[in-house]
């Protein structure tokens, strides 16, 4: 799902996704670089943030992701690869589950 706007760099402005209600925030450079991107579905209480690498505007390299809901929030901290879990990291469940180790294509392959 593409964004408009996606790739200036050092931007605060909000961005619309073309296919749903999301507003976008970006800081730094979310195309190609080291960049904060924060995501927020209005009128709910569901939001994201993503800090780190980019690759043409998808999680690439060392990162940490957040979402924060009514019902909690999680989190995963760790290597990415196209935009999925990819190589060594952490995840943590809203109810405190820890997955720790390899991840491949987005998916838990096992502990390191």
């Amino acid at each position: 799902m593409p964004l408009i706007g996606l790739g200036q760099t050092d931007t605060t402005e909000y961005y619309w996704d073309e296919d749903s209600v999301m507003m976008i925030k970006c800081v730094g450079d979310c195309e190609n670089g080291f960049g904060e991107r924060s995501a927020e579905v209005p009128n709910s209480c569901t939001t994201s943030q993503y800090t780190g690498f980019f690759k043409n505007g998808k999680f690439d390299g060392e990162g940490s992701y957040y979402i924060a809901t009514a019902a909690g929030g999680c989190k995963y901290v760790g290597e990415w690869k196209n935009g999925k879990r990819h190589g060594e990291g952490v995840y943590t469940s809203d109810n405190g589950t820890v997955k720790k180790g390899l991840w491949e294509n987005g998916e838990f392959i096992g502990k390191e």
